[in-house]
């Protein structure tokens, strides 16, 4: 993907800016499945996977400016870090979902239970 945008969140005054980066690569995968145990009863689950990255070698940010993390970035002469090659901000690698559906026979009611869950976040700071 050519000239994406990025958002970033923090600095000394904590604030969202917009990033505009070279490029961005980003490809992923994703399965769902559906089984009806009953009239009733469906199970229902699903998983996916993503890959991404920034590439822009000259792409910087600033880092948390409350002193509170360690930046694992290479950092410029301005103390901006370095974000070429990292994965896209808040983009899980994986999530996975659950969800039982029972049909409950009440004035058209329907009673579910549902779970999600996903990998951990891109943040490349430290607390």
């Amino acid at each position: 993907m050519d000239d994406i945008q990025l958002t970033a969140v923090g600095g000394s005054d904590n604030s969202v800016r917009l990033l505009n980066a070279e490029e961005g690569e980003g490809y992923g995968v994703e399965f769902d499945v559906d089984y009806l145990v009953s009239e009733k009863l469906t199970l229902s689950g699903g998983f996916g996977y993503s890959k991404t990255q920034i590439n822009d070698r000259g792409l910087t940010t600033s880092t948390c400016g409350s002193g509170l993390c360690t930046v694992l970035d290479p950092i410029d002469a301005n103390g901006n870090a370095y974000i070429d090659g990292n994965p896209f901000q808040h983009t899980p690698e994986w999530t996975l979902n659950l969800e039982v559906d029972y049909i409950h026979p009440l004035t058209d009611g329907l009673i579910w239970a549902q779970y999600y869950g996903r990998g951990k976040c891109y943040w490349r700071y430290r607390l």
